[in-house]
C-alpha cells in the first residue's frame, strides 16, 4: 500500500505508536457513530481551512454512509440539505472551534444526544480535528494525489491500520 503523508509526519514527533493506538480506538466502528465523526472531520478541517483531511474524510465519510451531496454540504456550510443533527453537530463544531469552550447548553445537548460517555467522545474528536488541522497546516505535508490516496484507502477504510 503506498504511505500516506501525515503518518510519516506523525512519526517525526516520535509518538506514532501511541498516536496510531488513540486513532484505532477513535476509528472503532464499534465505537462512536463513524458518519457523526465524519461530519466533525470535515466541518472542522474546512471551517480551520486545512485542505490535507478533506480527501481522506470524503473517503471515510463515505463509507460511513454519507451521500456526495451531504459530504458537499458539510463541507460548503450549506445546510439546507442535511437533517436536523447534522445541521446541530456542525454548528457545535464551530462553536468549539471558535470559542475553545463549548457552553453548558451544548455540552448538554450533546449528552441528550449521545449520553455521557459518548458526548465525551464527541468533544474528544472536536478537539482531535482543531488539533490536527493545525498540525498538517503548519508542518505543510501535502496532499497526495487521487491515485495514491484511492489505493491507500481502498478497501482498508480504518485509518489505524495506515501505519
Amino acid at each position: 500500500m503506498p504511505p500516506l503523508n501525515v503518518p510519516w509526519m506523525l512519526a517525526r514527533t516520535g509518538w506514532l505508536d501511541e498516536i496510531m493506538a488513540t486513532l484505532a480506538a477513535m476509528f472503532d466502528p464499534h465505537g462512536f457513530p463513524a458518519r457523526d465523526r465524519e461530519i466533525i472531520a470535515l466541518r472542522i478541517s474546512t471551517l480551520l481551512g486545512a485542505e490535507y483531511p478533506v480527501p481522506q474524510h470524503r473517503v471515510f465519510a463515505r463509507a460511513a454512509g454519507m451521500t456526495d451531496e451531504e459530504i458537499q454540504a458539510v463541507i460548503e456550510r450549506d445546510y439546507s440539505k442535511l437533517d436536523d443533527w447534522p445541521v446541530e453537530l456542525c454548528n457545535l463544531c464551530e462553536e468549539i472551534s471558535k470559542q475553545v469552550t463549548l457552553s453548558e447548553v451544548s455540552v448538554q445537548r450533546l449528552s441528550d444526544h449521545y449520553g455521557r460517555n459518548a458526548a465525551v467522545q464527541a468533544i474528544w474528536l472536536m478537539s482531535w480535528f482543531n488539533m490536527l488541522a493545525r498540525f498538517v497546516s503548519s508542518t505543510r505535508i501535502p496532499i497526495e494525489k487521487p491515485e495514491i490516496l484511492a489505493t491507500g484507502l481502498r478497501g482498508n477504510l480504518s485509518i489505524a491500520t495506515i501505519k
